[in-house]
């Protein structure tokens, strides 16, 4: 399973295994690749000392496709190798645009970009998207107190409206899979930046139903999150590190991320975080690309994105992580890049 706005490869990505399934061992790094104490921590070899001409390898992005049309704040989830990219806008600044309805998928193997059913309703800025059990849901998004959860079947390319959520989250809120429930973090609830709530809604699965969760420490927007184990990590309202037990159903804090990553966009992957871009504002893209490796957890700082950008898409993938669009000063981009995980 996957989800993006927060994204994982699956329900909850666990530290001690990889996303092919084979276990890790005590001398495999967070995100899978083999560790040494020479190594540094945006992946690159450290000093090894004489006689050892081995390097780890550094992480580079790569090019991919662009997408047919420039968007920023989509939502995206992959089932298998085929990503699904929902939503969207043309542009963020100085206010959103009518939001897209389009739905599209790109087969990572076959690489084409294939036009899907549109989505059934017109809020779809920056909506949450997870896959499930062969299924996609869609939440929330920019339209004035919508409320709705819909379901994407791929097999007949339908849609059906799933049980309403009973707290409001329009756009900006994190959002993360854990064992078949999906939960909704904090967000915005209109147009301005005091339109906030600090609730949390949980959504069953299996039995089509909503329940609130413990609040969010403050209501803020501009967040996104992901899930590993079964503990939710938000980034986001500013430099800090909100991390949401669903067991103990508890929020704590942790290391912060040492920027403001608000409007950044977050996916787990091999038992870390990783969280692409963002910025304060739309005049303040930010290119930046950090990783919260465990044991620990501590920040490791990775090459940054291409090109600055907020609220772009990101998806795990196998062994690689899919980066779509996003907004540049305030302007949609079609550009696709991605990094593969060694």
């Amino acid at each position: 399973d996957s989800a993006s706005h927060g994204n994982d490869a699956v329900d909850s990505a666990s530290p001690s295994t990889q996303t092919d399934g084979s276990a890790a061992d005590a001398t495999s790094g967070p995100d899978g690749s083999a560790a040494d104490a020479t190594s540094e921590p945006d992946g690159s070899a450290g000093d090894a000392g004489p006689g050892n001409d081995t390097a780890a390898p550094v992480l580079q992005w790569h090019p991919g496709p662009d997408l047919p049309v420039q968007l920023g704040a989509m939502g995206v989830a992959a089932l298998g190798s085929t990503v699904f990219l929902m939503g969207g806008a043309r542009h963020y600044h100085p206010a959103p645009d009518v939001p897209s309805r389009q739905h599209r998928s790109y087969a990572v193997a076959q690489k084409p970009y294939a036009e899907l059913a549109e989505t059934p309703d017109d809020d779809q800025w920056g909506p949450c998207v997870v896959a499930h059990d062969g299924y996609l849901y869609s939440f929330g998004g920019w339209d004035w107190g919508d409320k709705t959860l819909r379901r994407y079947d791929p097999q007949s390319d339908t849609w059906d409206r799933m049980a309403r959520c009973p707290g409001l989250h329009m756009w900006g809120f994190a959002c993360a899979l854990v064992n078949g429930v999906l939960y909704v973090i904090s967000g915005s609830t209109g147009d301005l930046p005091t339109q906030v709530t600090d609730r949390v809604n949980a959504y069953d699965i299996a039995s089509n139903k909503w329940s609130d969760k413990a609040r969010f420490p403050v209501g803020a927007a501009g967040l996104t999150g992901a899930a590993i184990d079964t503990k939710i990590y938000v980034v986001g309202r500013g430099a800090i590190l909100d991390i949401y037990d669903t067991e103990a159903e508890v929020w704590t804090t942790g290391p912060s991320i040492g920027r403001n990553a608000v409007q950044a966009v977050a996916v787990a992957h091999g038992g870390s975080l990783y969280v692409f871009g963002g910025g304060a504002n739309v005049e303040e893209d930010s290119a930046s690309v950090d990783r919260l490796d465990f044991p620990g957890p501590v920040w490791n700082s990775l090459p940054p994105l291409p090109s600055a950008r907020n609220l772009p898409a990101a998806v795990a993938v196998g062994n690689e992580i899919h980066l779509f669009g996003g907004f540049v000063g305030g302007v949609g981009v079609d550009t696709h890049q991605y990094l593969v995980i060694p």
